[in-house]
């Protein structure tokens, strides 16, 4: 009796020291039916099934679940032949879609005959029942059975978790197996206690929440971005939201991202629902994403007057209706004039081109443009040739000069200009000009009988030659005994070229004898244009001074009998500043 009271108050301990999420009480099986369903379920959980698999048999016994089978003979069996045999109770915790389990543990009550198995091993489908969860002793008892309370942590289950319950070993006994020996779930020792538990917890897996958020100010139109971001659930989502009318969906929305929607007018969207992957719906709903669009200001040309000939008495009239009533007018032109930028209406205006910007005093800070073009009327001209300046050719006939003319038109459309009245040119320069008087000209393109002219010449280029540098060596006439001077060193000066090249050339032209000869010395000038001025000095060299003789005899006239030897004539010799060696010849000269 004390055996079965502590028992009882262990099965009460334990019950009620854990939340259930299916259960069993079996005190009114017979032992011996197909299955069994389950006695509750916490919410989120449909009703599970204890049944046995069928390599068991199923055998009368109050109160339980009993099956003999266990054994094809006398001889023990392991854990794989029970799983080869499919020797095992099996029993079902169906979790509804949009629920979670997380199982804490199993409570099972268990006990075999003499010659039942006396181990029991656990596994379930969360990994194909491929693993052990649990291993017990399976006591022989004949009065009651014994509690188990195996602790397990199996997360986040979903849809249906199978557990498996293999039977197996040596007889509970100690003595030899037998087919007829039998194992049990139930016959608690409390007739109306649970025999078999699951516990543990069941949560909602459905979205918690969601939330819609989004703003954006346009002007006519717009895009609207907003987002969707969803606390828990299983992506990805679909999203239905409404903008009051028209209900839009978002497919595989993932939590958080962009949606993005055209809107015309002011609008809110607000969220209908959210449904995650599962099918589990949102029930909490909240948030707006609301645009704001404002209307553009529409601009209205009431009257437009184009200036007189004075070109300063043009007007333009508008009237701004649509959006905000407060409006900012900047009013821009690039070839016109008289503007009041920020007035709305405009007098004293020339020709020209004008463009109005109206911004409205609103969030939306919306704009609209307008452009307007006033002109003079036909007859009007006031061209004007201010200016014509040249440039020269660089050097005679280069072909390098330029042109151009200034001119101003207040009545002019634009200008274009030429310097031969035929080919006209929108640019007031003309270059690649030739040394000419040409007539510059200028016209009204939108009239081209609005023109002016005037002359103009584009000069010649260089063609004066450079002037030589005082002092410039003048011609020499040396005696033979004078040093010829060096050349002098000369330079000269250009009209256009500051660095004139001068050149020398010398030539030597002989004499009647070697010692006299004429030297002429060339000095070139070129500027860079090739103008050219020589300047050449002549210098002479001349031998007139005459040799000078030595051993002349002393007496000019010797007188002598005609018996006398005649003596000879002396070594007469000779000496000049010029020649070197000067030969003396004797010629006598017989008289009779």
């Amino acid at each position: 009796m004390k055996k079965v009271v502590l028992a009882l108050i262990l099965a009460t301990l334990h019950f009620c020291g854990h939340a259930q999420v299916i259960r069993w009480e079996l005190s009114a099986a017979a032992g011996s039916q197909a299955s069994s369903p389950s006695t509750a379920s916490a919410t989120g959980v449909n009703s599970g099934t204890l049944g046995r698999g069928p390599g068991v048999t199923a055998t009368a016994a109050g109160g339980c679940i009993n099956s003999n089978g266990w054994f094809a003979s006398s001889s023990p069996t392991t854990l794989a032949d029970a799983i080869a045999n499919n020797d095992y109770y099996e029993f079902t915790v169906p979790v509804q879609s949009c629920f979670a389990a997380n199982i804490t543990g199993i409570s099972v009550f268990l006990r075999s005959s003499g010659t039942g198995p006396n181990t029991a091993t656990l596994r379930s489908s969360a990994d194909g029942f491929s693993n052990d969860l649990a291993t017990v002793t399976v006591p022989n008892n004949s009065a009651s059975s014994t509690l188990f309370n195996i602790p397990l942590t199996l997360n986040n289950v979903t849809g249906t978790l199978t557990f498996r319950l293999y039977g197996y070993g040596g007889a509970s006994s100690g003595g030899t197996p037998s087919s007829g020996g039998t194992m049990r779930i139930g016959t608690s020792p409390t007739a109306a206690d649970d025999d078999l538990v699951v516990n543990g917890t069941v949560v909602g897996a459905s979205p918690t929440s969601a939330v819609i958020s989004g703003t954006g100010i346009f002007c006519a139109e717009g895009s609207l971005d907003f987002s969707v971001n969803i606390t828990g659930g299983t992506g990805p989502f679909t999203v239905v939201y409404t903008d009051g009318t028209t209900n839009f969906t978002a497919n595989n929305y993932a939590s958080g991202s962009t949606v993005t929607r055209a809107v015309l007018v002011n609008t809110t969207f607000t969220l209908v629902s959210v449904t995650d992957a599962n099918g589990c719906v949102t029930q909490n709903l909240s948030g707006s994403a609301t645009a704001e669009v404002y209307p553009e200001p529409l601009i209205t040309i009431n009257t437009q007057t184009n200036p007189t000939c004075a070109n300063n008495d043009g007007a333009i009239q508008i009237t701004v209706t649509q959006g905000d009533t407060a409006y900012v007018y900047n009013w821009t032109t690039s070839d016109g004039s008289g503007l009041a930028a920020s007035q709305e209406d405009q007098s004293g205006l020339s020709a020209g081109t004008y463009t109005v910007v109206v911004t409205e005093d609103s969030p939306g800070n919306c704009t609209a443009t307008e452009s307007i073009t006033l002109s003079l009327p036909m007859m009007c001209c006031d061209i004007d040739i201010t200016g014509v300046s040249t440039t020269a050719e660089t050097c005679a006939g280069t072909g390098n000069g330029t042109l151009t003319i200034t001119a101003t038109c207040s009545t002019c459309a634009s200008i274009e200009y030429s310097i031969n009245g035929t080919n006209w040119q929108p640019s007031n320069t003309f270059t690649g000009l030739s040394s000419n008087t040409y007539t510059a000209q200028a016209r009204d393109t939108g009239n081209n009988s609005c023109s002016d002219s005037e002359t103009a010449t584009v000069a010649a280029g260089d063609n004066n030659p450079p002037t030589f540098n005082s002092p410039l060596p003048s011609n020499l006439t040396l005696s033979c005994t004078v040093t010829v001077p060096t050349p002098a060193t000369l330079t000269a000066t250009d009209d256009t070229d500051l660095n004139v090249d001068v050149t020398l050339a010398t030539t030597t032209t002989p004499g009647i004898c070697p010692q006299e000869f004429v030297i002429t010395r060339t000095w070139t000038a070129t500027d860079d244009c090739g103008n050219t001025a020589q300047h050449t000095q002549t210098i002479t060299v001349e031998d007139n001074l005459a040799p000078t003789m030595s051993g002349l005899p002393a007496q000019t006239t010797l007188t002598i009998n005609c018996g006398t030897p005649i003596p000879p004539a002396p070594n007469v010799t000779a000496t000049d500043s010029c020649d070197l060696s000067v030969p003396v010849t004797l010629t006598p000269v017989t008289t009779p």
